[in-house]
This record gives C-alpha cells, structure tokens and sequence, in this order.
C-alpha cells in the first residue's frame, strides 16, 4: 500500500533493464521516469510513485528495453484517504464558514459530499482540504472524502441557536402579540423551529424576519412576558 504523495515502489524481477511505462500507468497518464537498478540477479527495480489519484489494483506496467514484447504488470494500492479533524468543530447554519478538513491521502482529484449532497472544493492537497459548508442545521452531519472509489467519513455539527436579544421585553398575560428574537444560528428551515417559555408553552406561528438571524412568533396566553420570567428557546 503506498501514500499517493510520492512514495518509493520497489520491484523484485529475475529480468535487467526494465523500465516503468508510465504513459500506461492507470488512472492518470505519467512522465517516465528512470528507475534505478540494483547490482546482479535478481534485478530490483525502484521507481518514485507520483501524486495519484489513487485507487485499488493500479497497474504498472514494466517492460524489458531489449525485448519490448516482454512486459511485467505489477498491480499494487494506494492507502486510503483518512480525515484526522475537520474544523471549526461547530459551523454557522448560514454557510458563512469553511469547513477545513486535515487528514492525508486525499488524492489529486477528490470529491467531497456532506450527507450524501456533493461540496464544492475551493482548495485541495493531499493532506488538506477547504470545502464549502451548506446551508443547513443539527449535529451529526456526515463528511465524505472520495479519492478514486476510496473513501473516508467523519461527522461534524452546526452550533446551536444563540439569542442575543428579545422585544418586547414584556407582554401581558392574555398573550397574542408577536415577540421577535434576533442572534445567530437559527437555521433557515422554520419547520424545524420551536419557542416555548419556560418549557411548557409554545410560541405559536413561528416565522423567520432574516433566516438564520431574526425570527418572530405569537406570545402564548398566561405567560406575562418579563425579563425575570424563566424562558427557554429550542431550535
């Protein structure tokens, strides 16, 4: 198994004078290189893999320089990609952040989804990746690193909803009247939304001002609506 930023392949023949084809080297078309030769029998043969895409079973085709028909296929592996963090450990809801993933053996042409939808990549390396975060909310939403049919998966979370600020301040007790919250991270799905006051009454008819940021809802009867009265906002 070999890392796809330019490990050494050796290979063992009873043959001298092989050279690595590597305009036939799969998936991507290569420069030759010249290996380097051991001295007597058998003949060793060590040639630098470059970057990669990766993948399984890749062929190298070798053939004697003397008798161009003699040809040696050599089949071998990448190592597969790994994710070793993805930060920040919570994205903004709003897509506002880029999501930085390290790890290594991502190949030279990875693909990355984030639950099953495909991310734009605006920065690719081997050992890094900067993928563009999607709108959306909750936790446990699933990374995907797809380097040639090899893949690795790790999971992140969006932040949770944060209120900066709540008007009216206070309401009387019939209820009724709107109540608008303003913070971050609210998400922008409104059926995913829900207020309630202090755990037990819903703020009805929830409706977004600016996704993500505002939001408004009906001030439920029997909760007078003062600073000192225990609230609490589920998102």
């Amino acid at each position: 198994v070999f890392q796809m930023n330019g490990q050494t392949l050796t290979v063992v023949s009873n043959t001298k004078q092989y050279w690595p084809d590597w305009d036939k080297f799969a998936p991507y078309t290569q420069t030759p290189l010249t290996p380097k030769y051991s001295i007597g029998l058998p003949e060793t043969v060590v040639v630098k893999i470059p970057a990669s895409a990766g993948g399984t079973s890749v062929p190298l085709f070798i053939w004697n320089t003397i008798i161009p028909a003699s040809k040696l296929t050599v089949l071998f592996s990448f190592a597969v990609p790994s994710i070793s963090s993805i930060n920040p450990s919570l994205l903004k809801t709003d897509g506002s952040v880029s999501l930085t993933v390290l790890g290594s053996n991502f190949g030279t042409s990875p693909t990355v989804k984030i639950n099953g939808v495909a991310a734009t990549i605006s920065s690719s390396a081997q050992t890094q990746l900067i993928v563009a975060c999607p709108i959306a909310s909750g936790i446990n939403s699933i990374l995907t690193v797809n380097s040639s049919g090899q893949t690795a998966s790790s999971a992140f979370s969006y932040a949770g909803p944060s209120i900066t600020s709540i008007f009216p301040s206070s309401g009387n007790t019939t209820g009724g009247g709107f109540i608008t919250l303003t913070g971050t991270d609210f998400g922008s799905d409104i059926t995913k939304v829900s207020v309630l006051f202090d755990g037990q009454w819903t703020c009805s008819s929830p409706a977004f001002i600016t996704p993500h940021k505002i939001l408004k809802c009906v001030i439920p009867a029997g909760t007078a609506l003062l600073l000192n009265v225990p609230h609490t906002w589920f998102f």
